[in-house]
């Protein structure tokens, strides 16, 4: 009877000291690292395409506000006061009188108010200004 005592106490005390060495350990378990990083997950597949879209938006001003540029700059080559004897102006000379990369890819110089105005930039993306309100917009269709 007393073989059956001495291994309950020994069990018994077995278990107090399991007890306490997880209460000493630290750190964390791997399902809580788990859950964490799923989380981190789910953040990032949230804000990413958040920040790209913004990116993208930031492109497209940068695009319109370079297109006006170069508008304002082919108006000044076209006005009488810069120059009595020029008859056409080309793409190259607005760029340069604007101070921008990219090209103008659609301009009348004779009728530069009356006409559509479009410029391109060095991604590919058009911006162009319309000639009945002189509205901006890039070439997708939206419009700023």
């Amino acid at each position: 009877m007393s073989g059956k005592t001495k291994g309950k106490t020994e069990l018994a005390g077995y278990g107090k000291k399991q007890k306490k060495c997880r209460d000493e350990q630290k750190g964390f378990t791997l399902v809580e690292l788990i859950v964490v990083l799923v989380i981190l997950a789910i953040l990032a597949g949230i804000a990413v395409p958040a920040l790209l879209g913004y990116i993208d938006h930031s492109k497209e001003k940068k695009t319109i506000q370079n297109g006006q540029l170069a508008y304002q700059a082919a108006t000044t080559l076209t006005s009488d006061q810069f120059d009595q004897e020029r008859s056409s102006i080309t793409s190259e000379e607005i760029i340069d009188l604007a101070g921008i990369s990219g090209t103008v890819i659609e301009f009348a110089s004779e009728n530069l108010s009356g006409s559509k105005f479009s410029y391109q930039d060095a991604n590919g993306i058009i911006a162009s200004r319309r000639p009945t309100d002189g509205v901006w917009y890039i070439d997708n269709g939206t419009e700023t």
